[in-house]
């Protein structure tokens, strides 16, 4: 049997839906190889059918396969249902993930003409929900399987985990930058003595530094109200350490005010930074964009990690640079610098991913 055992009832769980997967297919016929890596789902899908010919392909068909299938949530669920292996380090929704799944499915005679031969037959006119019954071989699960843990590892987290977070976050604070009669963002956080950690491509040198604004209390309360921030400046006399950019990218400046309960220091524990490994979990308290403090936990898995740098699909934005990276204990293990097609150090792979600098750099700088 081409599908993993338990096709029918996870895909009643997750209302994955039969069209989805005949999309997907139709999707991994055109040729992957010409993918633009920085194109909208949307024109990557066009771009497909233009250049391929795949006339039979659809404006609606494109819209369904984006919502369905392009999304990475969704494609996710495909694979895991399906239970498709793809290799660690593909980017979901990437060239080499859509070449890796084409190639699993093929393996098991799973092609889009014999796809194409099942939606011709009826079989991809609704979903698995829709069509309950023994058309879909789907009996109710037994009591001992009616809960489970669904991947290699639970996801499962204590209640004081979220009380962590809201503690952690308070000393996470926006950076605003002049640059050229404009502003540039990024973001910051507190740690002893009152010294604000940041990159060092957000404030590069002591006169830069001098001109930003630290904004504290950037986000809304629990009622949906914007919270009026703390407006702090910085005092790069009284402490100012930086790595270049290209190293380290890494800088720590000291607060003119003292944090007087307005906001949090974070402690560095360096045995903490040592233990960090890839697939472990971290999450990102950051300003994405600049806009309010937000929180990144969602596929938060270490993809790669050496003595000097940590690589992860926690997701960022520009503005999120400088941002502490935690591990499930919401200790500091990183400060996130960089995302998109990154390369992988060991590997010299290209590969869509966030990065961020170990915080063994972090205290060696301020040795």
């Amino acid at each position: 049997m081409p599908f993993g055992p338990n096709f029918d009832q996870q895909a009643r769980i997750t209302l994955l839906t039969w069209t989805a997967f005949c999309n997907l297919i139709e999707l991994l016929e055109l040729d992957t190889a010409n993918f633009s890596e920085n194109a909208a789902p949307a024109a990557r899908v066009r771009t497909f059918r233009n250049e391929s010919n795949a006339a039979e392909i659809s404006e609606a068909a494109i819209e369904m396969a984006i919502i369905t299938t392009v999304t990475r949530p969704t494609a996710e669920k495909i694979i895991a249902v399906l239970e498709i292996p793809v290799p660690d380090g593909l980017y979901v929704g990437s060239p080499p993930w859509f070449s890796a799944v084409r190639a699993q499915l093929e393996s098991r005679g799973i092609t889009p003409p014999q796809i194409k031969a099942a939606r011709a037959q009826g079989l991809g006119s609704a979903s698995p929900v829709d069509q309950p019954g023994p058309s879909h071989g789907w009996e109710a699960p037994s009591s001992e399987h009616l809960e489970q843990i669904m991947d290699k590892r639970s996801t499962l987290l204590p209640m004081d985990f979220l009380e962590k977070a809201v503690r952690a976050s308070r000393a996470v604070a926006k950076v605003v930058v002049p640059v050229d009669g404009n502003k540039a963002y990024g973001t910051g956080f507190v740690i002893a003595n009152n010294l604000l950690v940041t990159n060092a491509h957000v404030l590069k040198d002591k006169t830069q530094a001098a001109a930003a604004e630290v904004l504290f209390n950037f986000q809304r309360t629990v009622d949906g109200v914007d919270r009026e921030p703390d407006r702090v400046t910085l005092d790069p006399g009284l402490y100012f350490r930086s790595s270049a950019s290209d190293v380290d990218d890494l800088t720590v400046v000291a607060l003119k005010e003292a944090p007087a309960g307005r906001w949090l220091e974070l402690a560095l524990k360096e045995e903490k930074g040592k233990r960090l490994k890839k697939d472990d979990a971290v999450c990102i308290i950051q300003h994405p964009g600049g806009e309010q403090k937000q929180i990144g936990m969602h596929h938060n898995v270490v993809t790669y990690t050496d003595d000097r740098l940590l690589q992860y699909l926690t997701d960022t934005l520009p503005g999120s640079s400088g941002s502490p990276v935690f591990d499930r204990d919401w200790d500091v293990v990183g400060v996130h610098h960089a995302g998109g097609w990154l390369r992988e150090p060991a590997s010299k792979r290209t590969l869509f991913r966030n990065e961020g600098i170990r915080l063994d750099r972090l205290l060696a700088l301020m040795k």
